[in-house]
């Protein structure tokens, strides 16, 4: 296995991403908390006096986007500009404010529509809290809040004097400062979701100084991680993995990761390999479709947030306020751990499906074996490492016994490696005994494989052999049982 390169890659982010331009998105469940209501006085968080004049009848946004990026010493946040709002006047122009301690949000839709996404807001701010870390304050010691267009009729806003010359064309949102315009959508929770990930584009950028903010792919990563949520009874939850397509209408992200895998039954179009870690960071990943780069950076921050092997490394990412500080955090993965996270991050994307499970899904990798090589494969258990490597030419045989349940309820559904044709994943029978091959630069994965309880497989390419009982990702809690595998390599 060769080194992932990862040092080369953060270094090629280093530069400035002052503006920052989102994706796309999709919808959620049930309200959870008080709804913000339409005000004709504008409340912003109380801060400490300043020497500048307040001018409570202008309903223009100042357009003091630079100064507002003002770092004035490296224990301070950037200043936070008043925002000097007239909620009369706006409401005149067809624009209502709703507000909350962590947002004002000013939209031309029925506000009744919107109402809770403040509070949703506040819910998030916590969140990223937690996540993240605290933020410094201010030099006049203010308190976060954003201030967010969600615009239906963007014009009526420009007219408004509420879009800077600086913002320019906008297809769904953009982020400056404290500052961010949404594109309205049809889709509830695609609303929601690009206001939230414009919000965490906020909470992330302002702490940093303008010239030294970090990578884009780490910064979109995170802006769709905590911006995916949904509604519960106990109120708002974030960075979730999606069941399915209820309650997320627009989102999209994993059906169109799913629709990528080359194994797929398709529309025609020519199928392409999974992109490999190295193409997801440069971006490289999205270039032929647009806005493709934000499902394969979202996959990739909850991968990195959820996996037990990587998530104290994405913490100590999204506690940086620098740069050089991220990249000194980046490159402290071992060499080891860089070709593993390669390969992690395949084969999470290979068996990616909604309601992944974190706790029995994620690869599993083992120790180099010898031939004839002898591997207990576990129904509850995604991708296992075989410890097997393979070269190009070489001819395995593969044989398997045993028996696993696959739905351990009243009636259990029992199988052996041929599989049985109750219930299909991927286009195979669930309890097949399935491969691929992970080439050995850790860069492409295979199509799926059956192997059955007899395989004979001349190989073409060299690289490391991984097997798995066939069931879907969110299914495998009810699962029993091994498959007991000899590998001859003759």
């Amino acid at each position: 296995m060769t080194d992932c390169g990862i040092n080369k890659e953060c270094r090629a982010f280093r530069r400035l991403f002052t503006l920052v331009v989102c994706g796309i998105a999709t919808g959620c469940g049930t309200p959870e908390s008080s709804p913000a209501q339409p005000t004709d006085q504008v409340r912003v968080i109380p801060q400490k006096p300043t020497n500048e004049p307040s001018s409570v009848n202008d309903d223009v946004l100042p357009r003091d986007i630079v100064d507002g990026d003002h770092v004035a010493a490296s224990v301070f946040r950037r200043s936070q500009p008043d925002p000097h709002l007239n909620a009369k006047r706006l409401a005149a122009s067809g624009i209502h404010v709703l507000q909350s301690d962590r947002l004002i949000l000013l939209t031309d839709r029925d506000p009744a529509t919107v109402q809770d996404l403040p509070a949703i807001a506040d819910a998030l701010f916590e969140h990223l809290h937690q996540a993240c870390g605290p933020l410094r304050p201010t030099e006049q010691g203010a308190e976060f809040q954003a201030i967010g267009c969600l615009m239906s009729d963007v014009d009526r806003f420009e007219t408004a004097g509420l879009i800077p010359e600086e913002i320019g064309a906008l297809r769904h949102g953009q982020q400056w400062g404290y500052r961010f315009w949404v594109r309205d959508q049809d889709e509830v929770y695609y609303r929601r979701h690009l206001v939230l990930h414009e919000f965490v584009h906020v909470y992330m950028t302002v702490d940093t100084p303008a010239n030294d903010l970090l990578g884009q792919w780490f910064m979109e990563a995170a802006a769709e991680l905590y911006a995916t949520h949904r509604k519960a009874a106990a109120g708002p939850e974030f960075a979730v993995m999606p069941h399915g397509f209820r309650g997320f209408d627009g989102w999209g992200r994993i059906s169109a990761i799913r629709r990528r895998r080359i194994d797929l039954p398709g529309d025609g179009a020519e199928r392409q390999p999974l992109p490999s870690l190295t193409e997801v960071l440069s971006g490289a990943a999205g270039q032929q479709v647009q806005d493709a780069n934000y499902r394969w950076w979202w996959a990739l921050g909850w991968m990195l947030n959820r996996h037990p092997n990587y998530c104290d490394h994405w913490e100590h990412l999204c506690h940086c306020r620098s740069q050089t500080e991220f990249d000194t955090a980046f490159a402290s993965l071992t060499s080891v751990e860089r070709n593993r996270l390669n390969t992690d991050w395949l084969l999470f994307c290979e068996s990616l499906c909604g309601g992944f499970d974190p706790n029995r899904s994620f690869a599993r990798h083992s120790p180099n074996e010898t031939y004839p090589a002898t591997v207990h494969v576990l129904a509850d258990q995604g991708w296992q490492d075989t410890g097997c490597d393979v070269k190009s030419e070489d001819q395995l045989n593969v044989s398997s016994s045993g028996r696993c349940v696959l739905n351990d309820t009243t009636i259990p559904w029992e199988s052996e490696s041929n599989g049985i044709t109750l219930e299909y994943n991927q286009g195979r029978p669930i309890g097949e005994l399935v491969a691929v091959l992970v080439d050995s630069k850790n860069a492409v994965v295979s199509r799926r494989m059956t192997v059955g309880k007899e395989w004979a497989w001349n190989s073409t390419t060299s690289g490391r052999l991984w097997l798995q009982i066939n069931d879907s990702e969110h299914d495998r809690a009810n699962n029993s049982g091994e498959y007991v595998v000899q590998i001859l390599n003759e």
